[in-house]
């Protein structure tokens, strides 16, 4: 335990704390963009996939459990980079490398640009605040319409622009999640670095553009809500 302790009080340790964090962190966006994707199948597909969340006893021990991940990788990111700020830049350079000074000196603003984005995610969509006229709707089998409830948020520009604005931040964060979970796990090689630098941003591009789809499928009416809502307004 006082070995492990140690460990994560140095650099490297640090560096292995964000890969594993940012990793099941990663994971989770996966797993819920795949979940989000079901809005394209039917209502029920997304309505009973929302429903199960909702109902299964795991929802809070995972919530609580992300919480405590993505406050201990932001911790980890802040001492980190405070630790990288009195490296010297020659350190990165003969590293082999050459995105890690970028991004050291970036991740910090990136990550809180994530935070914010998650807090109104939550407090729009989850929480229902600004779209409290819509909370009470439920599809055919008595669940929440989640289908339609996003459909008619992203049918006026404002929401999509500003989902698309977090989803560029999130992004470049992605990005660096992966491209830092390369490194610290000792991917990086001679050999195989072009690769690597290839297939981070090409996952990021799949995840992003993946979440994109729903906001832009709405706005531009390739998806419509089964029941006719009400706009807007008082």
């Amino acid at each position: 335990m006082f070995r492990l302790i140690r460990l994560l009080n140095t650099s490297i340790g640090k560096k292995l704390l964000m890969a594993v964090t940012g990793t099941l962190l990663l994971l989770f966006v996966i797993g819920h963009l795949i979940g989000n994707l079901t809005i394209f199948m039917s209502q029920n597909a997304l309505n009973s996939y929302a429903h199960w969340l909702q109902v299964n006893p795991m929802l809070w021990p995972v919530r609580l459990g992300l919480i405590f991940i993505l406050l201990l990788h932001i911790y980890t990111a802040v001492k980190l980079t405070r630790s990288n700020q009195h490296a010297r830049r020659t350190r990165y350079q003969k590293s082999g490398f050459h995105h890690s000074l970028f991004f050291s000196k970036h991740i910090v603003f990136s990550g809180l640009g994530v935070l914010l984005f998650i807090i109104f995610h939550i407090n729009h969509l989850t929480l229902g605040n600004g779209i409290s006229e819509l909370l009470p709707y439920l599809d055919p089998k008595g669940n929440p319409d989640i289908y339609g409830r996003v459909i008619h948020t992203f049918s006026t520009p404002l929401y999509p622009l500003l989902y698309l604005l977090g989803l560029i931040v999130l992004g470049f964060h992605l990005n660096h999640i992966l491209r830092g979970v390369f490194q610290s796990l000792g991917f990086y090689h001679d050999n195989y670095a072009p690769f690597l630098d290839f297939l981070a941003p090409a996952l990021t591009a799949i995840m992003v553009i993946g979440f994109a789809l729903i906001p832009l499928a709405a706005l531009s009416g390739l998806l419509t809500p089964t029941i006719v809502l009400p706009p807007y307004g008082p």
